[in-house]
């Protein structure tokens, strides 16, 4: 659930008149590039749902969300805990049955995101 556009990255003056909740299932793929520096492609449809303020649902509409990641992986402890740093580019190229209250807020924003900051940690079993 959020409750102002994508591309907005926290602007206070520009909420929308209710929130969006997206559903969806994506898939990607991941490629060392050299040594530890790797790439990731994402592709993921969202079901996506406008409801107003009072939290009635106005619509239902379809979102693609197109993302890449290029990072590092570091290892440590021998190999077991990793930590890796990376930059995301974001792009929603499709976007339908958005209404018009939601559509005013968004055509502020453009429909993509450069240079996200991403930090990934873990413990490989």
């Amino acid at each position: 659930m959020y409750f102002e556009p994508l591309g907005a990255n926290g602007s206070l003056n520009n909420k929308y008149p209710g929130n969006i909740r997206d559903y969806g299932l994506g898939a990607g793929y991941q490629r060392y590039l050299w040594k530890s520096l790797y790439s990731t492609v994402y592709a993921t449809p969202f079901l996506t749902q406008y409801y107003d303020s009072d939290n009635n649902k106005l619509q239902e509409g379809f979102r693609l969300t197109l993302r890449t990641l290029l990072g590092y992986h570091f290892e440590f402890f021998k190999h077991r805990w990793y930590l890796e740093p990376s930059v995301e580019f974001r792009y929603w190229p499709v976007n339908t049955h958005v209404p018009e209250s939601f559509k005013a807020v968004e055509k502020i924003f453009p429909n993509y995101s450069l240079f996200r900051p991403n930090l990934y940690f873990g413990y490989r079993f």
